[in-house]
């Protein structure tokens, strides 16, 4: 397997992808309870099918798109409404929203109803955070690879530009005149 077959926004999409698994399964959030009960974890694989396998689910398809394409040109994949880019970049927002939301709603438990007076706290947890990081890199993975090929489009712009000034200068400097 040839990995240099992979453009710099597939490796990102596959390192969120693998970043995005292994996250899962740490803790996404911890519940402490008063008394002699201690407490537990609940891990992506825990908070239901939306917030964390939804989310781990879409990415492997997106990997599994971007391998298909490297490693199989002769496979036939489907057409796709809209541009490979912008399906990858949408389905990217979509699992990074999904677990951000996660993030900012929390655990709720509801199925012990109302967590008030009760001694039960739950808080998040550092797999939560590295998870969210994970599902940004998938979000940000194409438009990063259209800023850095924008950026070393100019770079060769003005490479060119200097280096046809550079010449000019010689010339003027070693002749006398352009």
């Amino acid at each position: 397997m040839d990995l240099s077959k992979l453009s710099t926004g597939d490796k990102l999409i596959a390192g969120s992808t693998i970043g995005l698994f292994v996250f899962s399964f740490l803790p996404w959030f911890t519940v402490d309870f008063d008394g002699p009960f201690g407490g537990g974890t609940l891990s992506g694989w825990d908070v239901g099918f939306l917030w964390g396998r939804f989310p781990l689910f879409l990415a492997v398809l997106m990997s599994a798109y971007v391998g298909v394409k490297a490693f199989s040109p002769d496979t036939k994949l489907p057409t796709l409404p809209v541009a490979s880019g912008h399906a990858l970049l949408g389905v990217g927002v979509l699992c990074a929203f999904l677990v951000i939301l996660k993030l900012l709603l929390g655990e709720d438990l509801g199925t012990f109803g109302s967590l008030e007076g009760t001694g039960i706290e739950v808080n998040r947890s550092y797999g939560l955070f590295l998870s969210v990081i994970a599902a940004v890199g998938l979000a940000v993975a194409i438009p990063a690879v259209l800023a850095y090929n924008a950026f070393n489009r100019r770079n060769r712009v003005w490479l060119a530009k200097l280096d046809a000034f550079a010449h000019d200068l010689y010339t003027v400097l070693t002749v006398g005149e352009k």
